[in-house]
């Protein structure tokens, strides 16, 4: 995102940045899709009504969606964060330690009946591929 946009703690302005780069991924992977190949969308996902609204919107056009959940300590997403910050991008949003703990206050778990696959489940099957 900061790739088209310059950072704003503007939270709404923030959000209809997101949501337009959000749609622009979906409809890349729908066509890429409608010609047969797959995605993986790592975006996070964060709330449950997401998923389930991507999940619908895929399903509606004939592809099939599995959604896979790694689940991570807060220590070692600090860790990850700290190498990111540390490497400095100039295409990557900065966080510290209580940007972390205020957003994972948004994160919603996938509930089981969601049926994600598990990671390890996961990290099997490309293992025998």
């Amino acid at each position: 995102m900061v790739h088209f946009y310059e950072p704003t703690p503007d939270r709404q302005l923030f959000d209809k940045r997101l949501a337009k780069c959000e749609e622009m991924i979906y409809r890349v992977s729908e066509e890429i899709l409608a010609h047969g190949g797959n995605v993986v969308l790592d975006a996070g996902f964060w709330k449950r009504s997401e998923r389930d609204q991507l999940r619908t919107r895929s399903e509606e056009l004939g592809h099939s969606v599995s959604l896979v959940y790694f689940p991570i300590t807060l220590e070692r997403q600090l860790e990850y964060m700290q190498v990111r910050n540390d490497a400095g991008a100039a295409d990557s949003y900065r966080f510290d330690r209580e940007t972390v703990l205020t957003l994972n206050g948004f994160f919603e778990e996938p509930a089981p009946d969601e049926q994600f696959i598990d990671k390890d489940e996961y990290l099997a099957l490309w293992k025998t591929r």
